[in-house]
């Protein structure tokens, strides 16, 4: 678990917008039997200046080792705001897999 405060500064083509927020979040990562890591984070920040609007952040993924220096991985994030551009939707979803080459000595 974790908290704290945070500034946010964004800059958009039509409109510029600066807030103070919280921050709330929780983070875990979980080793799956011998080869497997998962890894999951939440965060929520809700604007202190306008309790309607927050934003948050979902990321989960898992690392599978297939031998000492290769493995496979997936993640999924989905973030959220309650108030995007005029135009732009409210999430952002991420779906990726790949390739994990670790380099050891």
């Amino acid at each position: 678990m974790l908290g704290g405060l945070n500034y946010t500064r964004e800059n958009y083509t039509t409109f510029n917008r600066n807030f103070a927020a919280l921050t709330l979040g929780e983070e875990l990562s979980q080793k799956l039997g011998a080869s497997t890591v998962l890894t999951q984070k939440l965060y929520f920040y809700p604007d202190l200046s306008d309790t309607s609007q927050y934003r948050g952040v979902f990321n989960f993924g898992t690392v599978t080792k297939i031998n000492k220096w290769f493995g496979w991985q997936n993640a999924f994030g989905d973030i959220y705001v309650t108030n995007p551009p005029a135009g732009k939707k409210q999430n952002d979803i991420i779906l990726t897999t790949g390739l994990n080459v670790s380099f050891t000595h």
